[in-house]
């Protein structure tokens, strides 16, 4: 079953046409003929739309509307009406309904209504689930969530080419000291040849000035 629906209209006919096309896509449906019988209802039964005309007796549909959401807030609730003026279209909007039909309607409009409505329901209600689930989690579960939302495809390839373009830096730069260190003991070779040789050479021009 798709969902929930209570129809509320004092017409029989309305009613039962609704439910049936109702039923055909699925949804489970009862049905209630004024605004007194439908509020007892949604005290005992959790529906997920209420569908309910606004010029009934006993209770109008302005009146359960409001009785119905200060209940369940939470709860979508279609208004539609053959006869009613358009202050009382305006007070059932202002009470907690979420769209006024204007009868006769079209069943697939009708539908269409409720379907959108049935979306944004089951998108709460998962919006919902996600809160409470994100409450449960320890700061560390948390931190580990967001790490991972953030780590998008793009984000990984990127630090992977900067870590391998890191790496073979560094092996640049190593070997570019190792050059210089070689380099470095090279010319100290030679500069202690060099020295060797001027050294040597005096000490052969001192023996022969003192030979003399």
């Amino acid at each position: 079953m798709k969902g929930k629906i209570l129809i509320v209209d004092d017409v029989p006919q309305t009613r039962e046409t609704l439910k049936a096309v109702l039923q055909d896509e699925n949804y489970e449906v009862d049905t209630a003929a004024d605004g007194q019988i439908a509020f007892d209802m949604v005290k005992r039964t959790s529906y997920d739309i209420v569908v309910m005309d606004i010029v009934m007796p006993n209770m109008t549909g302005v009146e359960a509307v409001k009785k119905i959401k200060e209940y369940r807030p939470e709860i979508f609730v279609v208004m539609m009406t053959g006869e009613a003026s358009d202050e009382q279209k305006s007070e059932s909007v202002k009470s907690g309904g979420y769209a006024v039909l204007r009868k006769p309607f079209k069943l697939e409009a009708f539908l269409q209504q409720i379907r959108w409505f049935q979306q944004i329901k089951e998108l709460d209600e998962q919006k919902k689930r996600q809160q409470e689930y994100w409450q449960s989690l320890s700061k560390w579960q948390k931190f580990k969530i967001r790490l991972k939302r953030k780590a998008t495809p793009e984000k990984i390839r990127l630090y992977a080419i900067i870590g391998i373009l890191s790496i073979f830096s560094f092996f640049i730069a190593l070997g570019i000291l190792n050059t210089i260190f070689k380099t470095k003991v090279t010319f100290n070779n030679m500069y202690q040849t060099i020295v060797g040789y001027l050294q040597r050479d005096e000490e052969r021009e001192i023996k022969m000035m003192n030979n003399r």
